[in-house]
């Protein structure tokens, strides 16, 4: 095994080899020069440890972070999120075990040092968590993505094509879903939300409008993307199953400041009451009402630099639990919800109707890319979704009250943002007919 080379303090995994303090300075001092002449405000002590992936994308992470690592007898959780600013996200390194099961895709994680306990051990503690927690307060990027990002502005994601990494995609039939309703949620609310999962994978519904499409037509993008395994291709799957629904009244109460954490800690609890299965071929969902706050009040959700919604994962070697969070936008004017410069939206719930788009974005880039490492983004990191982020391509408006683009079960509307085809030519589309 290749040893580990880091800049600064050892995180007890692996063998590490110091560098000399000129070394080191020298290195710190070039990554300010360049990124202070490019604009930036990178300082040399955000350098703490700087991780070689074998794909030689590199994050910075914080030392608490790797300790964390080093004492949690889980897999790491990984973060990707749905920014309100537009910025790259590359997938960030994370530790895993090879599951037996399946065959491990080397360019994409790196086997961890400990031994874990599988997530249907009873009593067990989250350890998983203490990971997640330093997850969220690690800086989550790399050198790289840095530096690219001081040149390559939100526009250049579009310029770049999408590309698969060889790792894994959900290609297992059906891609099941639960939701945990986290907050005070109305049936009405619900509907919206269950009535678009529903659709997905309905192929029943015909926009009567040439400018909208159907869920299922959109869903059907996600087809285009594939991996190979085995010696075959499988695709990603075309059947979205929407299996359950949970409510959950405020167990950490409104405010919630560890984001990621908390997220997992929401979700936990549903398994290890068996209230939810554990099924590493589905998707949890957790949804906050509009009067939760999740994370830091400038960085968390609905934040000024913050986010709309994150994806991400937890292992334990055995099992991969895919998740996503997705907050009520309400609150936050229109960074969370798009309405198309309309004074109401297709449902008359502006909070949840807002929901729909991110909630897509979400779970398709959770298909397409379930272990953030080794599915499809471009050379930024940028995954399917955020290469079309905020393009909603045409739509039908009608009058002054509100446009729509997309219609499901009921014939019930939303906006949706556009995805993106893998396939020349790449590109935002609406649908694959």
């Amino acid at each position: 095994m290749a040893s580990t080379r880091r800049v600064g303090r050892a995180n007890r995994i692996g063998r590490v080899n110091r560098p000399n303090r000129v070394s080191a300075f020298f290195m710190m001092l070039v990554a300010s020069l360049l990124c202070r002449a490019a604009g930036g405000n990178f300082r040399p002590s955000d350098l703490v440890n700087v991780v070689p992936v074998t794909s030689k994308r590199y994050m910075v992470s914080s030392s608490s972070q790797n300790q964390a690592a080093s004492r949690s007898s889980s897999g790491i959780v990984a973060t990707r999120r749905t920014s309100l600013t537009p910025q790259p996200t590359s997938p960030p390194f994370s530790t895993e075990r090879s599951n037996p099961t399946e065959s491990q895709s080397s360019s994409s994680s790196v086997k961890s040092q400990t031994v874990a306990q599988p997530l249907s051990a009873a009593p067990r503690q989250s350890t998983v968590m203490a990971a997640a927690d330093a997850t969220r307060r690690s800086r989550e990027l790399r050198i790289a993505r840095t530096f690219a990002w001081q040149w390559n502005r939100w526009n250049r994601r579009k310029a770049l094509p999408i590309r698969y990494h060889g790792g894994w995609v959900m290609a297992k039939i059906p891609i099941k879903v639960f939701i945990i309703y986290y907050g005070s949620w109305s049936m009405a609310e619900v509907n919206i939300v269950e009535n678009f999962v529903y659709s997905l994978s309905n192929n029943n519904t015909t926009p009567k409008d040439s400018k909208a499409v159907s869920a299922w037509q959109w869903w059907r993008i996600a087809t285009w993307y594939t991996m190979k395994k085995g010696g075959q291709t499988h695709v990603v799957s075309s059947q979205v199953q929407f299996r359950k629904r949970v409510f959950d009244k405020y167990s950490l109460g409104k405010v919630i400041t560890d984001d990621l954490g908390g997220v997992w800690q929401i979700i936990d609890q549903q398994l290890r009451t068996q209230a939810l299965p554990i099924d590493s071929s589905a998707q949890y969902l957790v949804l906050t009402s509009a009067d939760v706050s999740l994370g830091d009040p400038e960085k968390g959700f609905c934040g000024r630099s913050g986010y709309c919604g994150f994806h991400s994962f937890a292992t334990d070697g055995v099992s991969y639990i895919k998740y996503g969070f997705i907050g009520n936008g309400d609150k936050c004017g229109t960074r969370c919800v798009r309405a198309g410069g309309r004074k109401k939206t297709p449902n008359g719930k502006r909070g949840v109707d807002g929901m729909i788009s991110i909630i897509a974005h979400e779970m398709v880039e959770t298909a397409t890319n379930p272990r953030i490492g080794g599915g499809w983004y471009d050379a930024l990191g940028a995954e399917c979704s955020d290469k079309c982020m905020t393009d909603f391509g045409p739509s039908v408006v009608v009058g002054d009250m509100y446009n729509y683009n997309m219609v499901g079960q009921s014939g019930m509307q939303w906006l949706v943002e556009s995805n993106w085809r893998p396939v020349e030519p790449q590109g935002c589309v609406m649908a694959r007919y």
